[in-house]
């Protein structure tokens, strides 16, 4: 796209999604981001937050349980209930 658009280099890229739209939301902004030349990058994702222990053996590691970190620590600084108290151990 960036050969024939000139796509990373427009005012603002807007990313979103829906459900598993959603989630591939949260993880195609970091990319967006470190692509982007001049644009602004901005994800909206609608809902899509997926909470498992799924065990990547081509990560070779939980994948969701280490991106999704930082935002379980912003939705629940008390430790308590959402999505489950050890998800921030």
């Amino acid at each position: 796209m960036d050969q024939h658009f000139d796509f990373y280099n427009g005012d603002s890229i807007v990313i979103t999604g829906v459900s598993a739209g959603g989630l591939a939301t949260y993880f195609y902004n970091s990319y967006l981001v470190e692509h982007a030349k001049t644009a602004k990058v901005y994800a909206i994702p609608d809902s899509g937050l997926f909470i498992t222990d799924y065990y990547s053996p081509i990560a070779r590691m939980s994948v969701i349980r280490i991106y999704a970190e930082n935002l379980f620590k912003l939705i629940n600084n008390e430790e308590i209930g959402f999505p489950y108290p050890e998800c921030l151990k």
